[in-house]
């Protein structure tokens, strides 16, 4: 109810007096079938209706709950499982017992309780709840004796020793109860529902001051019980002592909230500087969260205050979270720069002819600053950490650009040294063959060859023709070919 949620103490209270003094009409009203809107609407319904909710675990809709709940463990009031009607019998007779139709919701409890695998358990428990509503006290405690016999998990060992708990109250019997509640309460210390049924049996026989550290204990730990301890009326024996534990209580935790709020607040403003005008969808969604809690403070409901105090400290406990994903993305980003960058250096320490490009030097180094830079000062600014890591990504993109050209003047100059060392040694070889050849073959053909032929090629003239044509023409044709070839097997 936003109401009982975020209302202030003295309205809170003022409006369940006046709601208790008008329980026919209220009763009257809540049967015309009003909707949920209506309630919503309504401060004095919203308060009428959270009265009944304080002991939903003794009524009916809560048994529906717990027998058809997903949850193997007790979780109270909660009602924070998921449901699975998986026993048509049970879920009938449960209807029936909810529009007052006794017999046919007996019929149905008794069927369950029978069947082979049935929630024997659930469905006797919906019997003792039929022979309340009949007025039959003694039916109603044989059926819970029943139900205690057949209780096997924690969660139903729980349910009715709270159901028998509340019985002997009712019977008047509030020393059973006392009893019954004292000896549970060693064995389940975490269940708020047994620990708060017996501060109610203790307060009743008189025992109300030793109970108050409880109480405060439940009520800062479960909010609900600080809005149960405020309106339940079995509590008006100690009441001045209750009022003052939650009255206590508020204020500590509006101190707390207080203080947590402006912790926060200062956190995410030191944050907001950090990114400085960078956009983030995380720190604006946390920011629009501390706008809030600063909302509900000024408004100083009872939950507002306890929401303030709790999350506020989580939201403060955000920032460093934050600040750490940021800063492990930023430095991923830079390591990544860093390996492109070292590849480029590689390059750059392996390329002969760094003397034609000097600025791809000033380029690869301007950016190793820059990303050394980025990563010395991210703890300072996120903002301007990553405005040097962009720069000196900038500087690294436009090495890329002279990689292109670098690669082509490689090529280039290398071809042209491959073709120069091959037209070196084809002259060699060419003018060896030629100044051994030529004797080889005068002398070989002298007497086959026209004589004027072979003077021919004796003179100087004609062996200096050959020379030129071999040296010339043939020897770089030939080197030619051989730096193609060279150049394909790279």
């Amino acid at each position: 109810m936003f109401l009982l949620r975020h209302g202030q103490l003295p309205k809170i209270d003022d409006l369940f007096n006046r709601t208790m003094g008008e329980q026919k009409k209220m009763a009257e009203l809540l049967a015309t079938n009003i909707d949920a809107a209506q309630i919503r609407n309504d401060p004095a319904l919203q308060v009428y209706v959270a009265y009944f909710d304080m002991y939903l675990i003794y009524q009916p809709r809560f048994l529906a709950y717990s027998a058809f709940s997903l949850l193997s463990s007790w979780d109270g009031g909660g009602k924070a499982s998921r449901v699975n009607v998986d026993s048509r019998n049970l879920h009938a007779g449960l209807d029936c017992l909810r529009v007052g139709h006794y017999k046919q919701a007996f019929d149905f409890m008794k069927a369950e309780s029978h069947a082979l695998g049935g929630k024997q358990f659930y469905a006797t428990l919906g019997q003792a709840f039929i022979a309340l509503e009949r007025g039959r006290v003694g039916d109603m405690a044989h059926f819970l004796e029943m139900a205690n016999s057949t209780a096997s998990t924690e969660k139903e060992k729980i349910y009715i020793s709270l159901l028998f708990a509340r019985f002997h109250r009712l019977a008047g019997q509030h020393w059973k109860a006392e009893q019954l509640l004292s000896s549970i309460a060693k064995l389940y210390v975490d269940c708020f529902e047994i620990q708060y049924s017996l501060i109610q049996a203790n307060i009743h026989e008189g025992h109300g001051q030793q109970q108050m550290q409880l109480l405060r204990k439940l009520a800062a730990g479960d909010r609900r019980y600080f809005m149960i301890a405020l309106m339940d009326p079995a509590l008006l024996a100690a009441n001045s002592m209750v009022e003052n534990v939650l009255s206590g209580l508020f204020e500590q935790k509006n101190k707390e909230a207080g203080e947590n709020l402006a912790e926060a607040k200062e956190a995410w403003e030191q944050v907001q500087a950090w990114f400085g005008a960078e956009e983030d969808a995380e720190l604006q969604t946390n920011l629009a969260l501390l706008a809030n809690l600063e909302e509900q403070f000024r408004r100083n409901g009872v939950y507002d205050v306890l929401d303030v105090a709790d999350r506020a400290n989580s939201l403060s406990k955000a920032c460093p979270r934050l600040r750490e994903t940021r800063l492990e993305d930023l430095n991923v980003k830079v390591d990544a720069a860093a390996i492109v960058w070292a590849d480029y250096n590689i390059f750059w320490q392996e390329y002969p002819y760094q003397s034609f490009f000097r600025d791809f030097k000033n380029f690869l180094f301007a950016g190793k600053r820059k990303f050394v830079e980025a990563r010395s000062i991210a703890g300072e600014s996120l903002a301007e950490s990553r405005t040097r890591l962009k720069a000196g990504q900038d500087q690294v993109e436009i090495l890329a650009g002279l990689v292109d050209r670098m690669l082509k003047v490689k090529l280039a100059l290398d071809t042209l040294m491959i073709f120069l060392r091959k037209l070196i040694m084809a002259e060699l070889v060419f003018s060896v063959f030629a100044f051994l050849s030529l004797p080889i073959i005068t002398i070989a053909l002298a007497g086959v060859l026209d004589p004027d032929l072979v003077r021919l090629v004796k003179s100087p003239d004609a062996q200096k023709s050959c020379m030129v044509v071999l040296t010339l023409f043939l020897a770089p044709f030939f080197a030619l070919a051989l730096t193609i070839r060279s150049m394909s097997e790279r």
